[in-house]
């Protein structure tokens, strides 16, 4: 949410692929008590330049069983490949912690080498862990 904050203040029209329907995916990866995050995505998706796509409305039913997340993945590495019209047109860049383990199918980890094995170009990630303090 941070980095799809900074770019539509920088201008950027930001697409939101949703592995769920909007209040279920507010309780799984949004709604934290205490915090604002909730209000900072509604926020967000109030914005103009912001387009939400919810993924049971345009993939329907999952029936292949991969999950909602994988198949989030492969929806926007999908729709990338479709829009860049050649994969080496396609560049991924992540804020990620760079770790791969547990995250499996569906994870960052997984996009990034989904991306990779299409021929995309994956920007060293935006690691948060590794920022400076005063940011």
């Amino acid at each position: 949410m941070l980095f799809a904050e900074l770019c539509v203040e920088f201008g950027a029209e930001v697409w939101l692929f949703l592995p769920r329907p909007e209040e279920e995916f507010l309780d799984e990866s949004v709604r934290l008590p205490g915090s604002s995050w909730e209000r900072r995505f509604r926020a967000l998706c109030a914005r103009p330049r912001v387009r939400r796509f919810f993924q049971h409305e345009h993939l329907g039913e999952d029936r292949d069983s991969l999950g909602v997340h994988a198949r989030n993945n492969l929806w926007m590495i999908e729709t990338a490949r479709k829009l860049a019209g050649s994969p080496d047109r396609i560049h991924a860049l992540l804020v990620w912690d760079e770790k791969s383990t547990g995250d499996g199918p569906g994870g960052t980890s997984d996009f990034v080498a989904r991306v990779q094995e299409l021929g995309g170009v994956v920007a060293p990630p935006i690691n948060p862990t590794k920022l400076p303090a005063e940011l």
